[in-house]
């Protein structure tokens, strides 16, 4: 059995490579689940092997290939994109093709193994969606909120109101969501593992001073990094 490193240039297709007899080969597939099956059936036509597939990290791009080759059971590495823009200029690498892009990481799979990939719990994927759509909504209110204040047109300022309250009630209802029983109980156990690993989180004694700001707001830049460790801001965490 033989080790081949597949590949995987990823957007709105995915182009894969693999090296097989000294040779690469090279296709491309539609970016949805018939792709996903299609890539593994194409790999089939090769002899028994044990397939380790890379890509980058695109977001929502790879999230479903990289999901459904590891559900199959797969070696799977979802790599920083910057790691393969630079292993590419220490090749000397000057065209930029979809199937270069796919050669050239399965060169970086084979010569440096990255760490495997595994999907987050489906608590923070669906936390993550939400707390996305929650940022939309906000600003949604507030951009009508301003047209609302500048509005002049006699009888329009009811439909107004109406479409600032349509968009509030969405608002609340993520809210609502966002604070079911399992999801908190679920980011209430990662936040105490997040306490015991970081001594100065969580401290009774502990002071809310602008060092201690500095160095938690350079772990969770956003909000949406407090709330996706159970923990809605950084004073929470020194409470």
């Amino acid at each position: 059995m033989e080790n081949i490193f597949v590949g995987i240039d990823i957007s709105l297709s995915f182009t894969a490579a693999i090296k097989a007899n000294n040779q690469f080969q090279v296709k491309e597939f539609k970016n949805d689940l018939t792709g996903c099956r299609e890539l593994l059936e194409w790999l089939k036509k090769e002899e028994k092997n044990e397939y380790y597939f890379c890509m980058e990290a695109t977001g929502r791009y790879s999230l479903l290939l990289a999901t459904f080759l590891y559900d199959q059971g797969h070696y799977v590495s979802v790599v920083n994109p910057v790691q393969i823009k630079y292993f590419m200029k220490s090749q000397l690498t000057r065209n930029k093709t979809d199937a270069v892009d796919a050669k050239m990481i399965a060169q970086f799979s084979e010569l440096l193994t990255p760490i495997s990939w595994q999907p987050e719990p489906v608590e923070v994927t669906q936390l993550r969606a939400l707390i996305n759509r929650l940022d939309i909504i906000e600003k949604l209110i507030l951009q009508e909120k301003n047209r609302f204040r500048r509005s002049a047109t006699p009888g329009c300022n009811q439909f107004d109101s109406e479409g600032v309250g349509a968009f509030n009630r969405t608002n609340q209802s993520i809210k609502e969501r966002d604070q079911s029983p399992c999801r908190r109980a679920h980011f209430s156990e990662r936040k105490n593992c997040l306490v015991k690993n970081h001594s100065w989180i969580g401290r009774e004694n502990g002071s809310k001073d602008n060092s201690f700001y500095r160095r938690y707001k350079a772990i969770y830049p956003s909000q949406t990094n407090y709330r996706l460790c159970g923990i809605e801001s950084p004073t929470e965490a020194i409470r």
